[in-house]
């Protein structure tokens, strides 16, 4: 789990030590403390309701549909600068090297997916002002196998700025993603898939917050058992997650068990509850 974990941080080139993981479900905070060893997390949240963490989350998201459509565009011949490998967006003053047709297949589909959007939410109840439109596109430099995924300002090429804040957004993503010295402007952007996200706004919940009562978590001692850690066996504390409070501190190994599931503190571990009584696991 580790190495799958580990796998997707370094393909984003990302820090873990600048990040915090949230472990749920019913296994997951049982796998929680083992979990991490090499890769050094800033924390791991462990939520109160981690059983259901799913199922919250599905019932508290916004209604989310996704329109796509493949209109596979070649904007050529772009105007780039050698030393900076980007557009010279600034002297785009036409729209003449770009083929009528390409221009007219981009506008007309996204029209298309933006009515089929639209139409949709409307029928499921919502109405104008509680939903919103995203504007995508995967594009790619000329010649390259993948593309990126970049959000887009607009859904119609009219005229020479709708263009250039196109361009300049599939650049500044892709340099986030590749750096600058991957670009490679000379192929011309292929425009390969366009999408819409359609949003309808739900209401949120607004989480309970509860008052910090310091670090002595005695008063959630349910028992003491024998358990084994890190090859050796230890007479570890076992707390009942419903008596502990807010700001509470228990120091590994130890065990917290609730109705739904089981969290392994380890040897070198300490949990602190937080405000909305999740479970927060540190090194000591």
């Amino acid at each position: 789990m580790e190495a799958a974990v580990e796998a997707a941080v370094a393909a984003k080139g990302l820090n873990p030590a600048t990040f915090s993981v949230f472990v749920f479900g019913g296994a997951g905070p049982m796998q929680a403390s083992g979990l991490f060893k090499k890769m050094k997390f800033r924390k791991v949240i462990i939520p109160k309701p981690a059983p259901v963490f799913c199922a919250f989350g599905a019932s508290t998201t916004d209604v989310k549909h996704r329109y796509e459509t493949s209109p596979f565009i070649l904007i050529p011949d772009i105007p780039y600068d050698e030393a900076s490998l980007r557009f010279k967006l600034d002297s785009v003053e036409s729209l003449d090297f770009i083929p009528e047709w390409s221009l007219q297949r981009f506008n007309d589909s996204f029209k298309k997916l933006e009515q089929g959007a639209v139409n949709d939410m409307l029928e499921e109840g919502f109405k104008e002002g509680e939903f919103r439109l995203e504007y995508e596109m995967l594009a790619r430099y000329g010649g390259q196998l993948w593309e990126i995924r970049t959000q887009i300002p607009g859904k119609k090429i009219k005229t020479p700025n709708e263009l250039i804040q196109i361009l300049r957004s599939f650049e500044e993503d892709y340099i986030r993603i590749y750096t600058r010295g991957a670009m490679v402007p000379r192929g011309g952007v292929e425009i390969i898939t366009i999408a819409i996200e359609a949003i309808g706004l739900t209401p949120k919940p607004r989480l309970f917050e509860h008052k910090l009562e310091g670090e002595n978590s005695d008063q959630a001692i349910k028992k003491e058992r024998n358990t084994y850690f890190n090859g050796q066996w230890f007479t570890v504390k076992v707390y009942d997650w419903e008596k502990l409070k807010a700001g509470n501190l228990i120091s590994g190994p130890a065990i917290i068990e609730s109705e739904e599931t089981t969290v392994n503190i380890g040897v070198n571990k300490i949990a602190r509850i937080d405000k909305f009584l999740n479970a927060e696991l540190e090194d000591k």
